[in-house]
């Protein structure tokens, strides 16, 4: 059921995924990683901790294909920057994915400027303000980019303040 995670010849984890924040500047009814529900419980992880973790699993599994860095919104967090471009020196992590819902312009661009690094854009259609200056201002500093769609169905509704 796993085997497109853990590659069964070397140990290896193909993909992981660490919250670095509960922080999000979005209330999604449907969030799939439900922090309109939680995100009372710790706004910032530290990002010592974060290391240490990644460290930790790396000592046991040896290398790791992909790491995705998320949230809430990873851009809330003050040191996400430090954490990326830790992230990005570790020879043992093959590539780096920084996930946003596009709706904060980074304040450090040079952390995300790393030919291992993939800046994944979430859509969430009209409440993406910032998704065209984020396309843009990524395009003009080289920065490998995605987007995908999540305006469609139910995800991005918006639970009501």
């Amino acid at each position: 059921m796993y085997e497109h995670y853990v590659n069964k010849n070397s140990g290896s984890i193909y993909r992981l995924s660490i919250i670095i924040t509960e922080k999000c500047s979005l209330c999604c009814k449907f969030c799939t990683e439900y922090m309109p529900y939680i995100s009372n419980v710790t706004d910032h992880f530290d990002i010592s901790v974060c290391e240490k973790a990644v460290l930790n699993l790396l000592d046991s599994i040896g290398s790791l294909e992909s790491l995705m860095i998320q949230g809430g919104e990873l851009f809330t967090h003050p040191k996400w920057a430090d954490f990326v471009t830790w992230c990005t020196r570790e020879s043992r992590i093959n590539k780096v994915m920084v996930l946003t819902n596009s709706m904060i312009i980074p304040s450090n661009w040079e952390a995300l400027q790393n030919e291992k690094l993939l800046l994944a854009l979430d859509e969430y259609g009209q409440v993406s303000g910032k998704l065209e200056s984020l396309i843009e201002e990524a395009k003009k500093r080289k920065i490998n980019l995605q987007y995908s769609n999540m305006s469609t169905g139910t995800m991005c509704r918006l639970i009501s303040k």
